[in-house]
């Protein structure tokens, strides 16, 4: 099958993980009420979180609690890792 790119290693790069991150610590309920928000388990959320890990952390999701907490962590994040 031959070597594949090194940029396909990463599923998530670590700098969008610290956004998100960043992204659920600013709503005040954190990870309960990421968790309300999206309708799915704290533990859900850790899992997608991981170092690591097999499971993504949806953009969409992310988008969604960028929203509710009224922060741009995640944009400035990309436009940043973008060159922008």
């Amino acid at each position: 099958m031959g070597h594949e790119p090194e940029w396909k290693v990463e599923k998530q790069p670590r700098w969008l993980v610290a956004a998100i991150k960043k992204t659920i610590s600013s709503l005040h309920g954190g990870y309960e009420e990421a968790a309300e928000w999206l309708d799915v388990t704290k533990d859900a959320l850790f899992n997608r979180l991981r170092t690591g890990g097999d499971q993504i952390f949806p953009i969409g999701w992310a988008l969604v609690l960028q929203r509710a907490g009224g922060t741009y962590h995640l944009a400035h994040s990309v436009a940043r890792a973008s060159g922008g």
